[in-house]
Parts: structure tokens; sequence; C-alpha cells
């Protein structure tokens, strides 16, 4: 397997992994997803991959109107695939697009996602401050992953971040983050899982 594919997947074997990820990663993303309130309108779900995150939270915010933005086209393409109904009614759309140039104005949504993602991003910061721009005040920002820095994974998710090129902060490290460019945060962590969700208000 081609690790380097995950930060960014291509061609068939990208394919191949975003059809895994949209398996994989479900429990997680309705684990996360499960924490959120039931008034959100306006959702964008950052790196959305294959499109699985955004298909749950259609089903969880039914009159919502959702966007999702991956830097990969394979991603672009499969997350169009994954959620054909919505976006051929017009609820979904999916774009081409960095974290880093959101291209939405600014206090757009009032709930962005981020899944299994942000560790992928070179400059975590900045990506925070531009998802803070686009997001409305007293809305909500949720990071949610399934590896943290922690004594009973290290060894493992020392050699998967080698591997696939990523770079992991410690729970504390992104809280610091998050309150630092305007967020009041909340973490949930299911530590036999080495998971973590970080539910992020704008201030």
């Amino acid at each position: 397997m081609d690790y380097t594919q995950f930060g960014c997947p291509r061609g068939e074997g990208g394919r191949l992994i975003l059809e895994d990820m949209n398996i994989h990663h479900r429990p997680l993303s309705e684990w996360a997803i499960e924490k959120l309130s039931s008034n959100y309108t306006s959702i964008l779900d950052v790196g959305c991959g294959g499109g699985m995150q955004l298909s749950i939270l259609s089903m969880k915010y039914p009159t919502a109107s959702l966007i999702g933005v991956d830097i990969s086209e394979e991603a672009v393409a499969k997350a169009l695939e994954t959620n054909r109904k919505d976006i051929d009614s017009g609820r979904c759309k999916i774009l081409k697009a960095s974290v880093f140039e959101l291209p939405f104005g600014d206090c757009t949504f009032d709930l962005v996602t981020a899944f299994e993602t942000y560790f992928f991003w070179s400059d975590l910061s900045m990506a925070i401050k531009e998802i803070h721009r686009v997001l409305k005040l007293g809305k909500c920002f949720q990071i949610v992953s399934e590896q943290y820095p922690h004594p009973n994974f290290n060894d493992k998710i020392s050699k998967l971040a080698k591997l696939c090129n990523f770079k992991l902060v410690t729970n504390e490290e992104m809280v610091q983050l998050l309150e630092n460019n305007g967020f009041f945060v909340k973490v949930d962590v299911i530590e036999d899982k080495n998971w973590v969700c970080f539910t992020a208000i704008k201030n």
C-alpha cells in the first residue's frame, strides 16, 4: 500500500483508499456526530475524503445545506458519487479547495467539521484561522481523529505518522491552538480506542 496516498488520494489506488476510509471511519464519525446539536442549517466538511461524513450529516440534518471540500480530485469524485442523491437535489456541493483558502465569505457556516484530516495540514494555526473566518459567531467547529499521542498507542501511531507523512499534536496543544484562535473548546475521548473529538465554539 502507498501510504503517501492518504494525504491526497489519486488514481485507482487513491480511490480504493477512499472506499476503505468510507467504511473504516464510519463508527468514528457516528460517535462524533452524535455529540452535535440539532439546529445546524449550513454545514461545511473540510477534507471530505470519500464523502461518508457528509452522508451521515445529511441524515442528521435533513434540511441543511451541505458543502464538502478536498484538495484531492479523486476524493471530490468519490464524494460526489457517495452523495449523489443530495447533489442531484441541490442540497449538497463538493468542491476542490484547500483549507488554507476556503472559497466562501466570512461567517457563512454554522457548522464546520474536519474528520481524520487535520494532521495533514502543513500549518495548523493558519487552517484554524481560516475556518474561524468562515464560521458564524457562536457556532461549532468539530475536529475528530482516531489517533492522538497517548502512551498506549505512541509506538503504533509514530510508525503510521512516518509512513503517511502526517503530524499529530497532543490534545492539550490542540486545545491551546483553538483557544488562541478564538474558540471555546470541549474535548471528548475514548482512550481505549485512541479516539478524540474537539468541539470548538467560535467566540
